[in-house]
């Protein structure tokens, strides 16, 4: 009987103490993982969680540990280490680069409408690549401080172009004011007496249009008591046409059937 007593507490005290070291293993395994500087572990369950195995920086795997092939559903990354993970063993198929840890990998599509979760059966760790780090992050800034200049410049150049189109039409507007009181006539590119346009007083007469003006005047604004008469032809030759108001677009005159004023002016006369 005191064999059989002495035999239980032996037992006892046997577990007592391998089931705390139990505990303790599977804590540094733990502290272990947070106590990485480099590599990467991969769980199959999302946020960490689940059976896990670890890579250290720079190893490759042509294929997973065995029940971990398309199972994966979170990465954890240690210090500045980059992975590639491959949908196919043997680095084969689609593949996703990672820096950071991912706590589901259902947020980054291996093909529309399907995950990289449960997908992964080959990766590759990359080694502490400082210097590549730092490279990207110097020519992301670089890249950064470029088109924040570029902008700069952009901004400068349209708030230029917008003084000078103020100021021209601030020109414009004196200019016609006082062409209104003695008369004349303004012959635009475009409808709407809109684009480049050239001027002429009343009294001028223009044998040849200005040059880059010859067969591209679409619109025209007559000021005062003022009557034109534009010609197809320069040296006032061909079809004319007689004008004392302004006329939007030259597309609703006919120099022939079928063949409008738009575009067709190469001589005037401003009367």
């Amino acid at each position: 009987m005191k064999l059989a007593n002495g035999l239980f507490w032996l037992a006892f005290v046997a577990v007592a103490f391998t089931w705390p070291s139990g505990r303790a293993s599977a804590q540094d395994r733990e502290h272990g993982n947070r106590d990485r500087r480099n590599g990467a572990c991969f769980f199959k369950d999302a946020n960490f969680r689940g059976d896990s195995f670890c890579v250290e920086a720079g190893e490759r795997r042509q294929q997973v540990p065995e029940g971990f092939s398309d199972r994966i559903s979170s990465v954890r990354i240690f210090g500045r280490t980059e992975i590639t993970v491959y949908q196919d063993s043997n680095f084969g198929g689609p593949s996703l680069r990672l820096r950071d840890d991912v706590a589901n990998l259902q947020s980054y599509q291996v093909s529309p409408g399907h995950s990289w979760n449960d997908r992964i059966s080959s990766i590759e760790v990359g080694g502490n690549r400082d210097r590549g780090w730092d490279g990207d992050r110097d020519r992301d800034r670089d890249r950064d401080r470029d088109r924040d200049r570029d902008r700069d410049r952009d901004r400068d150049r349209d708030q230029d172009r917008d003084r000078d189109q103020d100021r021209d039409r601030d020109r414009d507007r004196d200019q016609d004011r006082d062409r209104e009181r003695r008369g004349g006539a303004c012959f635009y590119k475009d409808a709407d007496f809109q684009g480049e346009r050239f001027c002429a007083d009343k009294g001028e007469r223009m044998a040849t249009v200005p040059p880059g003006f010859s067969d591209r005047i679409s619109s025209v604004r007559i000021f005062g008591r003022t009557e034109i008469t534009v010609y197809q032809d320069s040296n006032f030759g061909g079809p004319s046409l007689r004008l004392r108001n302004d006329v939007g677009n030259l597309q609703s005159y006919q120099v022939t059937p079928g063949h409008s004023w738009n575009d067709r002016i190469s001589s005037i006369k401003v009367n």
